[in-house]
């Protein structure tokens, strides 16, 4: 992390009525008095959550719970900084303790906004985070939190918004960038050297940031700046180094070199970790076709299609192998199925553009979901509809989608029964109007 400024006092009361909420920071005034070393701990755990030092923060925040464990302020805060961390294992347990403490639940109403959002429950934690920013314009959580609702509903130019006020907010915090570049991403277009100038712009601001870091290694790989992207690589694997995305995005960029046996480490490393890494065994596909051994790369491409039967890049490689093989007609078919996959990919980009410009059109909201579901990414089929859900509890779409999710749920027959009741009575409650009619 880069060095900062000692923050003065005056910083540090305002973190905490930013981070906790006037009336909970009330409710600290006339708390029970802490030890002057436990005042040191929790001041420096507000200020290292202020500038976004999450280590930082966790280590002051156990050190404080180890003088004060009953602490309900320091229980919130660290499931603040576990939610941040993506640690969502300890939150609720650290939420019902400080309550059972007595903390106020308007903060603990705040946390668990950031909670909703992070699982994915958008249109629950939505009203809350906005009623939160409304009264605390720069609490930095809470933009952030907002941020990812609205980038998750493609309300990207509302994202902007958001996350420029909170590079002013905080101008000298590193994520925000990741954020915007993850806006671009999400654009499709041609941003590399946006993307490229918000990894580095974040990685200036805090070397250690992670998330920047594999950013910029991912994208310097994909333009074909294999040098630069190894050198990326090698500095977070340092920090990471059983982290099977970057593993097996080093071992395809080593492959690219020309660096065979390196990179036939490096996926075997990350296959080692995650079995079913498609970037592992597609760089071990390429790497045994350099060897002259295209029999053993299709077994490795057919293993990553049984995985992952809508990834176009391994479908084209394994129609050049196939046609290598003699195998004509299995070619053709592979590279028909790349065709159709790119049309379908046009259809997604073409919905995307119509949010973007109607960002809470429920109709458009089911047909990303229905889209995702039926390309293998469940996950975010089950998020665009539980945002439709949390405005209309019976759209007809939605529950469908949930219902056929649930059928391949272990014991999800209740939830897929519950949800094809409700689009059921949704169904019933259309044809009564069209009666009306």
């Amino acid at each position: 992390m880069s060095k900062r400024k000692r923050p003065s006092s005056t910083t540090l009361a305002l973190a905490s009525l930013i981070l906790l909420g006037s009336a909970t920071a009330a409710w600290f005034a006339l708390g029970p008095q802490r030890s002057a070393e436990a005042e040191g701990e929790r001041a420096a755990a507000l200020a290292a959550i202020a500038r976004s030092d999450r280590d930082e923060a966790r280590a002051r925040l156990d050190r404080w719970l180890a003088l004060e464990p009953r602490s309900g302020e320091a229980k919130a805060l660290s499931a603040q900084v576990d939610i941040e961390t993506g640690d969502l294992a300890r939150v609720s347990d650290q939420l019902n303790e400080a309550r059972a403490l007595g903390f106020p639940e308007p903060g603990l109403e705040r946390v668990h906004a950031l909670v909703l959002a992070r699982m994915g429950r958008f249109g629950e934690a939505e009203p809350i985070l906005a009623r939160e920013l409304n009264e605390h314009p720069d609490d930095a959580a809470v933009l952030e939190a907002l941020a990812l609702v609205y980038l998750k509903t493609y309300r990207l130019r509302d994202a902007e918004k958001l996350i420029a006020r909170w590079m002013r907010a905080q101008p000298d915090a590193a994520r925000p960038y990741v954020w915007r570049a993850e806006i671009d991403r999400r654009i499709q277009v041609d941003t590399s050297i946006d993307l490229e100038t918000d990894y580095r712009e974040a990685l200036r601001r805090d070397p250690g940031l992670e998330a920047a870091r594999l950013g910029l290694a991912e994208l310097l790989r994909r333009a074909h700046r294999g040098a630069e992207a190894a050198a990326e690589y090698e500095i977070y694997l340092k920090a990471r180094p059983d982290d099977p995305t970057a593993l097996a995005g080093a071992g395809q960029n080593a492959v690219d070199l020309g660096r065979i046996d390196e990179g036939l480490k490096l996926a075997d490393a990350a296959l080692a970790v995650d079995p079913q890494n498609v970037t592992a065994l597609r760089a071990r596909a390429a790497a045994e076709l350099s060897r002259g051994d295209p029999e053993s790369a299709l077994k490795r491409l057919d293993r990553c299609l049984k995985i992952n039967p809508f990834d176009s890049e391994a479908l084209y490689t394994r129609s050049l192998v196939r046609a290598r093989l003699g195998q004509a007609d299995e070619a053709r078919a592979d590279l028909e199925t790349v065709e159709r996959l790119k049309r379908e990919q046009a259809e997604l980009l073409a919905i995307r553009d119509k949010l973007m410009a109607a960002p809470d059109d429920n109709g458009l909201r089911a047909q990303v979901a229905a889209w995702m579901l039926a390309h293998g990414r469940a996950d975010e089929a089950v998020e665009w509809a539980r945002t439709i859900l949390a405005s209309n509890p019976k759209h007809r779409a939605a529950n469908r989608i949930m219902a056929e999710y649930y059928d391949t749920q272990p014991d999800g027959s209740g939830l897929a029964n519950y949800h094809r009741l409700q689009a059921a009575d949704a169904d019933a409650d259309a044809d009564a109007g069209a009666e009306q009619r």
